[in-house]
């Protein structure tokens, strides 16, 4: 949060604004895209331990539009995480369970429109 400038934002409870409509009035342009696309690569690699922000990441990867007003909504998710710092899944030492996660992504891969596509999956049983 430090290199995005927004370590002394105040913590969210909803990691999207769900009044927030991703459509033809986009706003203006970012100065930096690398910026931008720097915080999604970081969301990217959180969706493997916090699935409750894998739709909301998803929704931004689908666009990956460099526009302000998705660089905010990303913002808006860190502003999430800082607020639900204790929601996590964990599994008991003792409870011997067998963790296997899987995990691609393909950044602008798509010749037609260079959108990018990310998907992981995670199995979780018992070590037999």
């Amino acid at each position: 949060m430090k290199e995005i400038g927004t370590l002394g934002s105040k913590p969210i409870y909803i990691p999207m604004n769900p009044n927030i409509y991703f459509g033809q009035n986009l706003g203006k342009l970012l100065t930096d895209p690398r910026k931008y696309r720097r915080l999604i690569g970081k969301l990217i690699y959180l969706i493997v331990t916090r699935l409750d922000i894998t739709f909301d990441v998803g929704v931004l990867i689908d666009i990956c539009s460099l526009y302000q007003l998705y660089y905010t909504a990303a913002c808006r998710i860190l502003r999430y995480l800082k607020g639900a710092i204790s929601k996590r899944l964990y599994y008991h030492p003792s409870s011997q369970l067998d963790i296997v996660r899987y995990s691609a992504i393909d950044w602008a891969g798509n010749p037609i429109d260079h959108h990018s596509a990310t998907g992981y999956c995670a199995f979780v049983g018992l070590d037999t």
